[in-house]
């Protein structure tokens, strides 16, 4: 296991809340965003960034930076706060080098550390987990206007209707989607109105209508496990799409690492292409399952903070509440 630093950045946790409302069969609501609440959030995250940002003293004045501009009519609410997370990513740069200190070689289009935790709670007082707003459990990729599964959490309304990852999906409540920006239009709705009808079809091209309404679920972060063989060797394997809370990921974690011992796998693969981040304290639970015995007593990872941070004056945290 290779050790190294790990630069504590800053995670947005954006609350979400689903509209819930009456409906009638297939028949789907003209939706309203709430602009006011958005463009307060817009100016929120540069705020935060502008104290807790590693890199903070590179940043422009928040009148220069005009949070605001990547507010649009035409852009999902969580685009909106992705793509203003990556332009503040822009204005950081390695001295001598101007290198962004967030190039990310994988995904170019995503900054290597800064993303965006998205959450809701439950409102049950007995229920201590905050659940992953995806109420529905898919994630999707689009390729040359064919718009296909990537993922699919097991415990999902997805999960339950044996979608799969590979499954392209051609419309959408009745309406055909070939672009991004079309398949954001009819998920906004269905969001709104807590279901979703999908026509799909699947790599043998067998086509079938699946209607799935929005739940709480718990999420499991462990989308597939196997173990592979090679020769002698075995190779243990799986997808992990979410540092969830610590007491989530390790319910599914430990069995996954467990059936890996019993196998006597000797190499590790974890698939984290749809990782978009989560809990530290997870993190470290993970490296820990990880990393060997004689690893024990070493150095993980050291925590940077930037200097306002460090002598106390990011006053903004005080007005969070976590």
């Amino acid at each position: 296991m290779r050790i190294r630093t790990i630069n504590i950045i800053y995670t947005l946790i954006v609350l979400l809340t689903s509209l819930c409302c009456s409906r009638k069969e297939d028949e789907l609501p003209h939706i309203q965003i709430n602009n006011g609440k958005i463009l307060k959030n817009l100016d929120s995250i540069y705020l935060l960034a502008q104290q807790v940002y590693l890199w903070n003293e590179q940043l422009l004045s928040i009148e220069h930076f005009n949070p605001q501009r990547f507010f649009s009519q035409e852009t999902d609410e969580i685009t909106m706060y992705k793509n203003e997370i990556f332009e503040i990513t822009r204005y950081t740069k390695i001295v001598g080098t101007g290198d962004f200190y967030e190039y990310n070689s994988f995904v170019p289009t995503l900054p290597k550390y800064s993303s965006i935790v998205s959450r809701f709670q439950t409102g049950s007082s007995n229920d201590t987990y905050d659940k992953l707003y995806n109420p529905f459990g898919l994630s999707i990729g689009v390729t040359d206007s064919v718009i296909r599964l990537l993922y699919v959490d097991p415990n999902s309304p997805s999960g339950k209707a044996r979608l799969k990852r590979g499954d392209r999906i051609l419309t959408i409540n009745g309406a055909t989607v070939d672009s991004e920006q079309s398949f954001l239009a009819q998920w906004k709705r269905a969001i709104a109105y807590s279901f979703i009808k999908l026509e799909v079809v699947n790599n043998s091209s067998q086509r079938r209508e699946v209607r799935l309404n929005a739940t709480v679920y718990e999420p499991n972060p462990v989308v597939k496990s196997m173990v592979l063989e090679q020769g002698q060797k075995k190779i243990g394997y799986f997808v992990y799409n979410s540092f969830t809370p610590k007491p989530n990921s390790e319910k599914y974690l430990t069995p996954v690492f467990l059936t890996f011992e019993q196998n006597k796998v000797t190499e590790l693969v974890v698939d984290l292409r749809y990782n978009q981040g989560g809990y530290q304290t997870t993190a470290n639970f993970l490296a820990n399952l990880i990393a060997p015995v004689s690893l024990n007593g070493k150095v993980m990872y050291s925590e940077h903070y930037n200097k306002q941070m460090q002598e106390g004056r990011a006053d903004i945290l005080k007005t969070i509440i976590f």
